[in-house]
């Protein structure tokens, strides 16, 4: 995590899990990256054929999309991951940013892998997107960017694969966002917190990082219960970095 982030926070009576998925798609006041970047470069497929504007524009699509992730403690109920992929799923097919589909495949389906496969090369963990193939826009691939190297995979060959707009901390573990947001969950589950979780996913985030908790009680117990002498999770505000208490657009 860079130096110098800009924090913003949504105090308890203002948390609503409706308001992860209107940060999903616009952002925040001093962190404008979103998933709608990402849904525009969706919309800008190339002429058919064109294998090195194809391979162009997935890198454009893919990298738009990982400027932004939203990061959860847990995996089920409206604060998991399961809850808030449906719920930012069906925003962006609200607000006519992405053409879902209740059959599950869609250009612009973000999956992450469930289970190693090496025949196809995909691991657990790995993330694609999914999008139209260079010659039909008709037959969709989960594309995969390993350093400058494309890969392809069928929808067809891809059975163990989740919906990623959301994941859990564990799993971003070793990836940086330009702009992550850092849910963490409800009463009855804040046993689950830890200094260690919310550590990691508050350096997830190199330039902005949204702190969404319904339990304020709980972060601070898991903050104060490994704090070190030098209190490394309390970082001061400086003038590149001010915390800003944020709110949902209305």
């Amino acid at each position: 995590m860079a130096g110098r982030v800009a924090i913003g926070w949504w105090p308890r009576r203002a948390v609503q899990p409706a308001v992860i998925s209107d940060v999903a798609l616009n952002g925040r006041p001093g962190a404008s990256a979103s998933y709608r970047d990402y849904c525009r470069q969706v919309g800008q497929y190339p002429p058919l054929g064109d294998r090195d504007a194809h391979a162009a524009w997935v890198r454009s699509v893919i990298e738009a999309f990982d400027r932004f992730r939203v990061l959860c403690a847990i995996r089920a109920g409206p604060w998991g991951v399961t809850g808030i992929n449906q719920a930012i799923e069906r925003a962006l097919g609200d607000a006519g940013l992405l053409k879902t589909s209740a059959a599950g495949w869609y250009a612009g389906r973000p999956v992450m892998v469930t289970r190693n496969d090496r025949t196809l090369g995909v691991f657990n963990g790995d993330v694609g997107m999914t999008l139209p193939a260079h010659d039909t826009a008709e037959r969709l691939k989960v594309y995969f960017l390993d350093g400058d190297q494309l890969r392809a995979v069928s929808v067809t060959r891809l059975p163990r694969i989740e919906t990623a707009y959301a994941m859990t901390v564990h799993k971003s573990q070793g990836s940086e966002f330009e702009h992550a947001v850092l849910v963490l969950p409800e009463r009855g589950a804040s046993q689950l917190l830890s200094r260690e979780l919310v550590y990691t996913g508050i350096t997830r985030a190199r330039q902005a990082l949204s702190l969404i908790v319904e339990n304020e009680a709980a972060l601070e117990a898991a903050v104060e219960s490994g704090r070190g002498a030098k209190g490394e999770l309390r970082p001061r505000p400086t003038p590149a970095a001010r915390p800003v208490k944020a709110r949902a657009h209305r």
